[in-house]
């Protein structure tokens, strides 16, 4: 797809440099919370798309990947609702 959205470009373009900079993705991890969860997630997609080096690990907290929580859960939020 297009990349219209500036963090999503800004995301990519920090990964790119620094992987010209010679960092192994072997020894890199990718994680975001709520928002960053979904640019991480975004991030992951271009990566592939690309066919570029994937990190070794990525970490998703996404609170929305669980339509009901608000529901289900009282508020504050638990600190770690799920991991995808």
């Amino acid at each position: 797809g297009e990349w219209t959205n500036m963090a999503n470009e800004d995301a990519l373009a920090a990964y790119e440099g620094m992987l010209a900079e010679g960092y192994d993705p072997e020894k890199m991890i990718v994680m975001g919370d709520s928002a960053g969860g979904n640019l991480a997630a975004a991030l992951l997609v271009a990566l592939r798309d690309k066919k570029l080096p994937m990190p070794k690990l990525a970490v998703l907290l996404v609170w929305n990947c669980v339509p009901t929580w608000k529901l289900a859960v009282p508020h504050p939020r638990p600190k770690i609702l799920s991991i995808v």
